[in-house]
């Protein structure tokens, strides 16, 4: 039965569902947060190659590396998740009361904390190069020098 609460609706849900949906996209999560890693692992590899080719082929030159080869490394949230099934698994009441935007936050996974991670790791997750392309070099800068001891 959905309530209206001066504009707010409310409904009455099973915790069981709540926790199966939070479940669920945790699983999702994971896989991606898997391909990710392996894929940024693939990304920072080629760049270290990239590097080492640099290095070789100019030995007067000092390069300069930014940090973690100017990639973002994946977003694990699993303890977002954790967090959120065992408030909802520690429930006495079957069933629990939420407004539409908390529903729709546990069963459309529509959370704040979750957005950027999605964005990432599902960029990560499409290919090794597909986000990051290979044209991109800006993670290396260069700099002459006469002496390389300077």
């Amino acid at each position: 039965m959905i309530e209206n609460h001066f504009g707010n609706l409310t409904a009455q849900y099973q915790v069981k569902d709540i926790i199966e949906s939070l479940g669920k996209f945790r699983m999702q999560h994971v896989k991606d947060y898997n391909k990710a890693i392996a894929n940024y692992r693939k990304v920072v590899a080629d760049r270290i190659v990239k590097v080492k080719k640099e290095l070789d082929a100019n030995p007067d030159k000092v390069i300069r590396i930014s940090a973690n080869f100017g990639l973002s490394v994946p977003t694990n949230k699993c303890a977002q998740y954790d967090d959120m099934i065992s408030i909802f698994g520690r429930m006495q009441d079957p069933t629990i009361k939420l407004t539409m935007h908390e529903a729709d936050a546990i069963f459309s996974d529509n959370w704040a904390w979750v957005g950027s991670a999605k964005l990432l790791n599902s960029s990560y997750a499409a290919g090794a190069e597909t986000f990051y392309n290979e044209a991109n070099t800006s993670f290396m800068s260069f700099a002459l020098t006469n002496d390389i001891n300077t």
